[in-house]
């Protein structure tokens, strides 16, 4: 259950960090 939490969690930072740099 952790392991599928952090998996998700640093996909979901890298879809932000990749708009972020679109973005900006």
């Amino acid at each position: 259950m952790m392991n599928t939490f952090q998996a998700t969690q640093r996909a979901v930072q890298t879809e932000y960090t990749m708009i972020y740099l679109d973005r900006y």
